[in-house]
């Protein structure tokens, strides 16, 4: 009981940059397993699918569709030795500001919120290029990641969906100020 309870403890004050990225190998079944493996990428996913259904129209496919593309991208250039700065407080912005606009159902024009969502992917997917090469042998866990990417994206439109038309009209609200909390916690537990 006593080694499970430092193997809890020791988890807790891990830094962030762990936390998101456990160890993990490198197939297919990982990669569709990772978003749902650290509360980062789950919160930003369903946001994302959250708000292009609040915002519906094109964003509805657009939006996730460009989070996965840049995502891929941001993962590439990790892998060919690109920097960018700031990658953890910006995956924990990224819950912040997706958050924001889904509690004040913020209407944006598609390309403008496909640009906001372009950054997000941008960085979320450049934390998987620097912890793992694209190489010939993390194809499946990429195939993977885009798949479980896709299925958090859909699992969000679904939940905006129910919300809006069974629930009650300001549900998607809340579940948007729900997600800015989340997001503060794991700002203040990360800092």
């Amino acid at each position: 009981m006593k080694r499970l309870l430092s193997v809890i403890v020791g988890t807790m004050v891990l830094p962030a940059e762990a936390m998101a990225h456990p160890p993990f190998s490198i197939s297919l079944i990982d990669g569709l397993l990772h978003p749902i493996s650290g509360v980062h990428h789950l919160l930003a996913m369903i946001a994302v699918g959250v708000w292009a259904a609040q915002s519906g129209g094109r964003a509805v496919w657009a939006w996730p569709v460009c989070f996965i593309i840049i995502m891929v991208g941001g993962s590439a250039a990790a892998s060919a030795g690109f920097s960018i700065p700031f990658v953890e407080p910006g995956i924990l912005t990224s819950i912040l500001v997706l958050g924001l606009m889904i509690t004040f159902a913020a209407k944006l024009h598609i390309a403008a919120g496909a640009a906001l969502i372009a950054v997000f992917a941008l960085l979320h997917g450049y934390v998987h290029g620097v912890a793992y090469p694209i190489d010939g042998t993390i194809m499946q866990y990429l195939a993977g990641l885009i798949l479980g990417t896709a299925c958090l994206h859909a699992a969000g439109i679904a939940v905006a969906g129910f919300s809006r038309h069974i629930a009650a009209p300001w549900a998607t609200q809340a579940l948007g100020a729900l997600t800015v909390l989340a997001g503060f916690g794991l700002l203040f537990t990360h800092a």
